[in-house]
């Protein structure tokens, strides 16, 4: 689901997910905003927490304002691997799974803090909003240095191990 649609934010199944992605990553370029990426799924508590957060009045307004979003639905953990891989991160290891990306480079900007939306139910809309107010007001050359990340040689091998656990 687009944040231009009118419909609230949920995960809805698409024949199509990895496109919605792609389509979503377009449409930021050209509104000149970042783009949000959610996996989740209804049966995850934190999933629709999420959603009920981004829904109120001020999430909503700050969405719209500085983000092209778009839900993925991961089903019954369907695997979404070439989402996340599309923006250089490996996998998902929790629904939510929230990605920050600036559009244009594919980088994702919020690799560092990303983890916390795996407890997105409790964590409070004070905090949401700071969180997504955070990235668009960033300078050109803070976004640099996240739009060059290169994995250091220990993020590599732990990244590598844990890969290597979950296959």
């Amino acid at each position: 689901m687009s944040t231009q649609d009118t419909t609230p934010y949920a995960y809805i199944s698409s024949p199509s997910p990895y496109q919605d992605v792609v389509s979503a990553q377009q449409s930021a370029v050209k509104q000149d905003k970042l783009l949000l990426v959610v996996l989740g799924a209804q049966w995850c508590h934190d999933s629709t927490g999420l959603a009920e957060r981004f829904s109120t009045k001020e999430m909503d307004l700050i969405l719209r304002a500085h983000y092209e979003t778009v839900f993925v639905d991961v089903g019954t953990l369907e695997d979404r691997r070439n989402i996340t891989e599309r923006f250089d991160y490996p996998i998902y290891y929790a629904t939510p799974t929230v990605m920050v990306i600036e559009p244009q480079s594919g980088a994702l900007l919020n690799r560092a803090s990303m983890d916390i939306w795996g407890r997105a139910d409790s964590i409070p809309l004070a905090e949401y909003m700071a969180y997504f107010s955070r990235f668009p007001a960033m300078t050109t050359s803070q976004k640099a240095k996240l739009i060059h990340w290169k994995a250091t040689e220990e993020v590599s091998y732990r990244t590598t191990k844990s890969l290597s656990k979950t296959n």
